[in-house]
C-alpha cells in the first residue's frame, strides 16, 4: 500500500465504512447449542416449562435477565425477551427449556450487525416465568412483578424502565456469573494485565456486586460518566480469582474467553489476545489495537510515566529529553493505527463479499469508486456483488 497521510487514511476509512453499512447477509436458518443443531424458527409450541430447577441455575438466569432481558407488552399481553448473538445460543436454549417460549432469528443483517437470536415467551407462560425470575433478579425485579400481574399496564412499565430498581442485591456467585455473561467485559493490557468491567445505567446493582466482592476480599473501583456507571476489578491476580469462581458458578457465554484469559502470561500475550478477539463481538473491532499497536502503546505509557516523574521532581533536563520523543511516537502511533484499521476494514469487506454477502441498493457511481479502493491489492471484487439483490425473508416471533 502506498504511503498516505492521516487525513487520507481517514477519508478512505469513512468511504469503506459507508460501503460496509450496505453489506447484506442472509438470515441464519439454524443454530448450534451443546453440540446439537436446531432449525430456526424454534417455535414455542413444543416447549414446556420445567418445574424442578436448582436455585443456582435460577440465580444464574436471574443475573442474565437483569443484564440482557427485556419485559415488553405485545398485542395486549406481557412478553419476556432476550436477544443474543449466536454465541449466546446455549443460554437462550436454557431459558426455553426452563420457561418455554421460542427462539427466532432477529435483528438487522446489514454491515457490522450480525444476525442475532431472540428467546421470546408470552401469555401465561410469560407470567409464570416472570414470577420465578423475580425471585432472583435485581434490575428487572419491579418490571417482572408487573409482568406477573394479569392486566398489562404499558404506562407503568414505561415508568419502571426509567426508574432505578427498588432493590439491589447480588445473592450468589451464580447470579454474578449470569450478570457477567450478559454485561461483563474482559480487558487485556500489554504485557500481562487483566481487568474485569461491568457497566450499567444505574449504579445500585454495581454497588451490590462491589459489596459482594468485598466480602470475598476482592477490591474493585467505581467510575461514573454522564450516562452510565462502571465497576472495574484492576488487579490481575484478583481478576483471575474472580474468573475461576465464575467458571465454577456456571459461566456460559464467556466460558471460553475466561478460560483463555486465565492462561495469560508475559510470554503469550499476543496469542491469548488473538484467541479472545475470535470470540468477542464486533462493536470495537476497529478501535482495538493490533499486536504492534499494543507494544507501541506500552512504550508511550512508559515514556508518559517518566515525563510525569520528571515534572514531579522538577527535572527539566529529563522532561526536555523525553517530551519530543514522546510526541514523535504518539504521531507515529496515530498514523500506524489508522493504517491498520483501514487495512482490517478492507479485508473484512472483501472477505464478506467472497462469501454470502452482497451490497444492497448501491448506486453505480459509488460502486465503481469503492471497488477501486477495494482493488488496490489482489483479491478482486466480483461485479455480481455490486448489484442490489432481493431482500431475504426474516423470521419473526409469532
Amino acid at each position: 500500500m502506498k504511503s498516505m497521510s492521516l487525513e487520507q487514511l481517514q477519508r478512505r476509512f469513512d468511504r469503506l465504512q459507508a460501503l460496509q453499512r450496505r453489506l447484506a447477509n442472509p438470515p441464519p436458518t439454524f443454530f448450534v447449542a451443546g453440540g446439537r443443531r436446531y432449525d430456526l424458527p424454534l417455535r414455542a409450541g413444543a416447549a414446556k416449562q420445567c418445574a424442578d430447577v436448582p436455585q443456582r441455575v435460577l440465580d444464574y438466569m436471574g443475573g442474565f435477565f437483569d443484564g440482557d432481558g427485556c419485559v415488553n407488552i405485545d398485542s395486549s399481553r406481557y412478553r419476556l425477551k432476550i436477544t443474543q448473538a449466536q454465541s449466546g445460543s446455549e443460554v437462550l436454549l436454557l431459558f426455553r427449556n426452563v420457561f418455554g417460549g421460542g427462539i427466532y432469528a432477529q435483528g438487522k443483517t446489514l454491515g457490522m450487525h450480525r444476525a442475532a437470536l431472540q428467546w421470546s415467551v408470552g401469555s401465561n407462560s410469560a407470567r409464570l416465568a416472570a414470577g420465578r425470575l423475580s425471585q432472583s433478579t435485581c434490575c428487572k425485579y419491579d418490571q417482572l412483578l408487573l409482568a406477573e400481574s394479569a392486566l398489562p399496564d404499558r404506562s407503568r412499565l414505561t415508568i419502571l424502565r426509567a426508574l432505578a430498581p427498588s432493590r439491589a442485591v447480588c445473592p450468589s456467585w451464580s447470579y454474578l456469573a449470569g450478570f457477567f455473561d450478559a454485561e461483563g467485559h474482559i480487558r487485556l493490557r500489554y504485557p500481562s494485565s487483566i481487568a474485569l468491567q461491568i457497566g450499567q445505567k444505574f449504579p445500585h446493582v454495581l454497588h451490590a456486586i462491589q459489596d459482594f466482592l468485598w466480602c470475598a476480599e476482592i477490591r474493585s473501583s467505581m467510575y461514573t460518566s454522564s450516562s452510565s456507571h462502571l465497576l472495574v476489578v484492576n488487579r490481575t491476580e484478583e481478576c483471575k480469582h474472580v474468573l475461576r469462581r465464575l467458571l465454577v458458578a456456571g459461566l456460559r457465554v464467556k466460558r471460553d474467553t475466561a478460560r483463555i484469559s486465565l492462561e495469560l502470561t508475559p510470554s503469550n500475550f499476543h496469542h491469548v489476545r488473538s484467541e479472545l478477539e475470535k470470540r468477542v463481538g464486533l462493536q470495537s473491532r476497529y478501535k482495538r489495537l493490533t499486536a504492534a499497536g499494543a507494544e507501541r502503546a506500552h512504550v508511550i505509557r512508559t515514556l508518559q510515566a517518566k515525563t510525569r516523574e520528571g515534572t514531579a521532581t522538577s527535572n527539566i533536563a529529563l522532561h526536555r529529553h523525553i517530551n519530543p520523543q514522546l510526541m514523535s511516537l504518539q504521531a507515529t502511533h496515530r498514523l500506524r493505527c489508522a493504517e491498520e484499521r483501514y487495512l482490517l476494514l478492507r479485508a473484512d469487506i472483501r472477505s464478506k463479499l467472497r462469501h454470502e454477502a452482497w451490497i444492497r441498493n448501491l448506486p453505480q457511481m459509488v460502486a465503481q469508486r469503492n471497488t477501486a479502493v477495494l482493488a488496490e491489492s489482489p483479491c478482486p471484487v466480483h461485479e455480481s456483488h455490486l448489484t442490489a439483490k432481493k431482500e431475504q425473508p426474516r423470521f419473526q416471533p409469532h
